[in-house]
C-alpha cells in the first residue's frame, strides 16, 4: 500500500503526511518532522526555503497533506 509522505523542510527526513507538522510561509505550506526542526523552521524560515525549494508546497494541483487533528479537551499543551 503507498502511503502518502512530505519532505521536512529542515532535515530531509519524509514523514508521513497525517504526522507531518505543516507551516504556512511565503504563501505556500513547509513541512516539518517534529518540534526541534518546527522551532528551527521558525527561527530562519528564509534559511530552510533556500536550502530546501522543492520541500514547499502551494498553489493549484498540489495536495497537501491533511491537518491533524487533536482531541477536544479542557488543555492545550504547547
Amino acid at each position: 500500500m503507498d502511503r502518502e509522505v512530505a519532505e521536512c523542510a529542515v532535515c530531509g527526513a519524509e514523514v508521513e503526511a497525517g504526522r507531518a507538522l505543516p507551516i504556512r510561509f511565503v504563501g505556500k505550506r513547509w513541512f516539518v518532522c517534529g518540534g526541534p526542526c518546527r522551532v528551527a523552521f521558525k527561527r530562519e524560515p528564509e534559511r530552510w526555503v533556500a536550502a530546501r525549494p522543492e520541500a514547499g508546497r502551494g498553489g493549484e494541483g498540489v495536495a497537501a497533506p491533511p491537518p491533524r487533528m487533536r482531541a477536544p479537551g479542557p488543555f492545550r499543551v504547547r
